[in-house]
């Protein structure tokens, strides 16, 4: 009729006859009311079985309807085993998860301990003072503070070069494009045999010269060349040379598919867009099939602009990054955006993305000691 019965409902007659057995009645609505109407009228919409178990007959005037199948308990039985059956699923799934928790930790401490291994390594090798170690000024020149910061930043790379996997082949061809003094090459020359060979490029002839003399000399197999004739800077940074110019662009001295890996470690923190671009598809020129490059960068984003060090200087920006310039010197700071668009243009494809702790302590577990910087690892295959 319409109306819902709940388990507190209230039934009574509807008409006041002293009948104890089942009366059917059969009601229509109009537009106003309910009225009753005579039985050949009537379409069921609902089914109301009763069942009793007592010992007295039920009257036999009206119409009931007597269930003798077993389909409700069936149907429930049913429903039983198809939820006991979600439930050993979901406990099969809760103690997959459980595994992967308990993998992923284990992993965690690995790297925790690998890093502590690796800052051990690092602090021990800074204090090695037998490795070869430029002078004052070319330390400076390269960021660093003194020999012993020199040494450890070199390893803290190499350290990261490592735990990515990047050096297990002693035949590898690496390139290294912004390769400074050699402060990468002089850790990741014991990892190389004769017939691996190592090609380190930079625009400041000073640090290819001292590089190829103390380097050099004791590992033929690597070779440091200079990309530019050095000039005094412009700018007012007139201390610095032009290894250091955001416009420059010149191409490598390899030939094609010739590397199994090549490095780019603060090259393009220092580049404006069209040497970026230009320095990319060149390093995918030289890579092999299969090959590797691992790259840094600082990525402009809104966690990363806080981080940006000295935030009163004034930055010039275009649609591809921010820079702050100065005469021919620039420290960059890209859009995510551009770097992945200058990857699919030259086909590259992403292996590893991990943003540096220059961001914040956030990123010190995973990335500390070698991962300042943003770090891509890119594939060409």
């Amino acid at each position: 009729m319409g109306q819902r019965v709940y388990c507190n409902s209230n039934m009574w007659p509807l008409f006041s006859e002293d009948k104890t057995s089942v009366v059917e009645y059969v009601v229509e609505r109009n537009p106003s009311e309910f009225v009753f109407v005579e039985r050949e009228k009537k379409t069921p919409l609902y089914v109301i079985a009763l069942a009793s178990d007592g010992k007295d007959k039920i009257e036999d005037r009206a119409s009931l309807l007597v269930d003798i199948s077993n389909e409700l308990l069936e149907q429930n039985s049913q429903r039983r085993a198809k939820l006991a059956v979600e439930l050993h699923e979901l406990n099969q799934k809760a103690e997959q998860l459980d595994v992967k928790v308990q993998t992923q930790q284990h992993q965690m401490e690995a790297l925790r301990q690998s890093h502590l291994s690796i800052g051990w390594v690092s602090k021990f090798t800074a204090r090695n003072r037998y490795l070869p170690t430029p002078p004052m000024d070319m330390i400076r020149h390269v960021g660093s503070v003194d020999g012993d910061n020199f040494r450890e930043v070199g390893m803290n790379v190499v350290g990261d070069l490592i735990q990515f996997g990047l050096l297990t082949n002693p035949n590898a061809t690496i390139a290294d494009i912004g390769c400074g003094p050699g402060r990468i090459a002089m850790f990741i020359a014991p990892a190389l045999s004769n017939n691996g060979s190592y090609h380190g490029f930079d625009t400041w002839s000073e640090g290819i010269g001292w590089a190829t003399e103390n380097i050099t000399s004791h590992y033929p197999n690597f070779v440091f060349k200079t990309l530019s004739d050095s000039q005094k800077d412009p700018g007012d940074r007139a201390d610095f040379l032009t290894g250091y110019r955001a416009d420059f662009f010149r191409s490598i001295d390899l030939d094609d598919n010739s590397c199994d890996l090549v490095l780019a470690i603060s090259l393009f923190t220092h580049l404006r867009y069209k040497a970026a671009r230009s320095f990319m598809k060149e390093i995918y020129r030289i890579m092999k099939r299969d090959a590797r490059a691992y790259l840094t960068f600082f990525i402009y984003d809104e966690e990363s602009h806080h981080s940006i060090p000295h935030p009163h200087r004034d930055l010039q920006s275009d649609e591809y990054g921010f820079y702050y310039v100065e005469g021919s010197y620039a420290d960059s700071y890209f859009k995510e955006r551009t770097i992945l668009d200058i990857f699919g243009e030259f086909d590259f494809r992403l292996h590893t993305k991990k943003f540096g702790f220059w961001r914040g302590d956030k990123y010190r577990e995973d990335r500390w000691p070698g991962g300042y910087q943003d770090l891509f690892i890119i594939g060409k295959d």
